[in-house]
């Protein structure tokens, strides 16, 4: 969903009553109203306002949707002190003016916007034409470009005919108010009564007429704060998914590898010259996993073959390096128990099968089905794996993959990786970029599976470790962005 389409769910949430809860103790809209018409009463009696014809009776076929008891349906027009639109024709124009001529050209994102080309006229022009203009007035574009608006803030503007104005009379509704104008609700109402082909025009009769469900003051308080608290949310959303469909228009794939592809390439944050390169990293490796070989804590292991241009997927910055996943690596092979001995069962060790990876979906796995006793796991050929290790299923299928973040064995259909001195996170987003490479090199007819050989020679590009932290906390703050949007 676009970051457009998700402003305007929540609009039409809010404008349903469904985005907030009600509030019993709130005083109903029927009391605002009553008091709004009292208001425009008076100031007809005091002959600031003009008095106007009777408004018809909302019918059922007006309401579009149910809205809350507390809350009631009103006419735009019976709810403001004037509805009215801007010079019809030319005023005469002056360079030394104060005053800024104005069409609905001029309002955007709730803002008039004053540009170079944007005319001036004199006090008097000004004063001619004025409209009864206040902080309770909401501009909108009628004629031509329809739907744009903005809240007045008494700036010194005088309004062409293309900008309407609706002044209310209670200014306290206007953030509620300017909401419900910016709703594909409103828009709906409005794209059903324009007039013209090639420039459409809102007649000021169907703004006048426009239902809109008004809720209770405290209410529209509290739908407008929680619309801009989770607009907030959605701009934090929109860059996310704005570099999202930048990265799907460079790379043919979803959206999501191509998020992956372009992390692994070095493209998705800036290299640091200040960090230490990756070589030097891999030296300090090389020498821990030599250590861990003369300690006896881990089997010496065949050399790894050179790697060629032809195995190179795609060009890496100067600071990273490409190795095979052993060599940074301890890998490991699972086991199963004999499956008729009761002692080798019914343990506490978790003991995880490709089955259990495919439940879970994510990145932390949390647990297994079975678990095995320390005498099954003496007495099979699976192995102990230290905690914060990465599981992947090498066969029936090849590519499921979790982080365990507790000591765990696997079965024969599992490979486990134990980095050295590498971001756990970072290797585990590889190997998901990784996968449709290691599936191409598994073997099998019946199925395919990836011998601990294969995999331990799957190329991996690495970053100075400085850089892998910046990609994972990148990653992460896209990943929680999009994920975390509650609406």
């Amino acid at each position: 969903m676009t970051p457009e389409q998700l402003k305007a769910s929540v609009l039409q949430y809010a404008m349903q009553g469904k985005l907030v809860p009600q509030d019993p103790t709130d005083e109903p809209a029927s009391e605002l109203i009553k008091r709004i018409q009292a208001k425009k009463e008076q100031l007809i009696k005091e002959k600031k306002i003009k008095k106007e014809k009777p408004l018809p009776e909302i019918t059922d076929e007006e309401k579009p949707f149910e809205i809350p008891e507390s809350w009631e349906w009103a006419r735009l027009r019976e709810i403001t002190k004037i509805i009215g639109d801007g010079l019809h024709g030319t005023p005469s124009y002056d360079e030394k003016g104060s005053y800024y001529f104005i069409n609905g050209s001029n309002l955007k994102e709730g803002k008039i916007i004053i540009s170079d080309a944007t005319k001036k006229v004199d006090y008097d022009e000004y004063h001619k034409n004025k409209k009864l203009m206040d902080d309770g007035t909401i501009l909108l574009s009628i004629n031509g470009t329809l739907g744009n608006l903005a809240i007045y803030n008494n700036e010194k503007v005088m309004l062409g005919k293309s900008a309407a104005y609706m002044t209310l009379i209670c200014k306290l509704t206007v953030p509620y108010i300017y909401k419900y104008l910016s709703s594909s609700i409103f828009k709906q109402y409005y794209s059903e009564k324009y007039t013209g082909t090639t420039i459409k025009n809102i007649p000021l009769s169907a703004l006048r007429m426009c239902v809109l469900p008004l809720p209770p003051m405290e209410e529209q308080k509290r739908i407008v704060q929680k619309i801009e608290e989770l607009f907030k949310k959605i701009d934090q959303y929109a860059e996310a998914y704005n570099k999202l469909e930048e990265l799907n228009k460079q790379f043919p794939i979803k959206m999501e590898k191509s998020l992956l592809q372009y992390a692994m390439q070095g493209k998705l944050v800036p290299q640091n010259p200040s960090d230490e390169p990756a070589s030097e990293l891999l030296k300090q490796i090389k020498a821990e996993k030599e250590q861990l070989i003369k300690d006896k804590k881990i089997k010496k292991e065949k050399p790894l073959p050179e790697i060629t241009e032809e195995e190179i997927p795609f060009e890496i910055p100067e600071s990273w390096e490409w190795r095979r996943l052993r060599e940074f690596s301890v890998i490991t092979s699972g086991g199963t128990p004999k499956t008729a001995i009761s002692e080798y069962w019914e343990g506490n060790i978790p003991w995880i099968t490709p089955k259990d990876m495919g439940k879970q979906r994510e990145k932390y796995i949390k647990s297994s089905s079975k678990k095995i006793t320390d005498y099954g796991l003496e007495k099979s050929s699976a192995q102990l794996i230290r905690k914060n290790s990465i599981v992947y299923s090498s066969r029936a299928p090849i590519g499921h993959i979790n982080i365990v973040p507790f000591d765990y064995t696997t079965n024969q259909g599992c490979k486990s990786v134990s980095p050295i001195r590498i971001n756990i996170e970072y290797l585990y987003y590889s190997l998901i970029m990784m996968t449709p490479n290691i599936i191409k090199r598994g073997s099998g007819t019946t199925f395919k599976e990836v011998s601990a050989t294969t995999f331990g020679e799957t190329l991996i590009p690495i970053p100075p470790l400085n850089e892998q932290i910046r990609i994972i906390r990148e990653l992460e703050n896209i990943v929680k962005t999009v994920n975390n949007l509650k609406i």
